[in-house]
């Protein structure tokens, strides 16, 4: 009987967990939010966890504020904003436009001497897309140049890949599988032991 009583416990909250995943934000959980300041326009090309929805688009706002005039050795922060209409892509043929505004948080960084290509750190995201919450992370990789004598370095590209991201759902439901377990075994060691 408690078997049972268990069972359909579990079944309740694993039915309430998937009627509730709609009402999740937006994960950014691939893709890639690439500028180069040659001149060459931003591009985006991002996946979330929405069901089917794909946004592609080019152009749009970025900006880097910390991307010139910084000293070799001295801590950067490299967090950048993108804003830009994107395609959302979703189950239907027809495409839509929506607004994507982002902030891109990347944790401070020491800038290298002279030219470099490929110096990493972690970011996060945050924003909207049309007023929806959207969130991500991954890995910013910046490439950049000795631009004085003076060793003042300028980046000349930045690229923010986004990593994939558990969606929550899927967290509570790991997390209650591993109480269930250590329920069960406290409970079967204080039934051994009386």
């Amino acid at each position: 009987m408690k078997k049972t009583i268990v069972g359909l416990a579990c079944a309740a909250l694993l039915c309430g967990a998937a009627g509730s995943a709609s009402a999740d934000p937006i994960t950014i959980d691939a893709g890639l939010i690439r500028a180069t300041f040659n001149g060459a326009p931003t591009t985006v090309n991002l996946v979330s966890d929405a069901a089917g929805l794909n946004l592609v688009g080019s152009g749009g706002t970025f900006e880097l504020p910390f991307a010139f005039g910084f000293h070799a050795g001295q801590h950067v922060d490299f967090s950048a904003t993108f804003t830009g209409l994107v395609d959302v892509l979703g189950s239907s043929s027809v495409g839509q436009t929506a607004l994507l505004q982002l902030s891109l948080l990347a944790l401070p960084v020491a800038a290298p001497f002279g030219t470099f290509a490929n110096l990493q750190t972690p970011f996060r995201a945050s924003g909207t897309l049309d007023g929806a919450a959207v969130f991500g992370s991954g890995t910013l990789t910046v490439a950049g140049e000795r631009v004085s004598a003076l060793n003042v370095s300028a980046i000349t590209s930045a690229n923010f890949a986004f990593a994939p991201t558990p969606e929550p759902a899927s967290l509570l439901l790991l997390g209650t599988g591993v109480v269930g377990i250590g329920v069960r075994r406290f409970v079967a060691r204080r039934r051994k032991g009386d």
